[in-house]
C-alpha cells in the first residue's frame, strides 16, 4: 500500500540558515518592538500603503539622493 502523501510534513519553499551570533546581537541592539508593532497597528487600521504610493522614495534611497 503506497503512502498516504497527506501524512508527510509540509516542505518550506525556503532554506532556513543559522543567523550568526554577531548579526543577531546587532538586530538585538537596533530592533525596536514599540516602533515595529506602531508600524503594524498603521497598517492594520489603514490598510498600508501600495507600491506605486512609495516607489518613488525607495528610488531615491537607492540613488542616495
Amino acid at each position: 500500500m503506497a503512502p498516504d502523501p497527506a501524512d508527510k510534513p509540509p516542505v518550506p519553499d525556503f532554506v532556513l540558515y543559522p543567523v550568526h551570533p554577531d548579526l543577531l546581537a546587532w538586530a538585538k541592539q537596533t530592533f525596536d518592538e514599540r516602533e515595529f508593532m506602531d508600524g503594524v497597528r498603521e497598517i492594520e487600521e489603514t490598510g498600508g500603503r501600495t507600491l506605486e504610493s512609495f516607489i518613488a522614495e525607495v528610488e531615491a534611497a537607492a540613488r542616495g539622493s
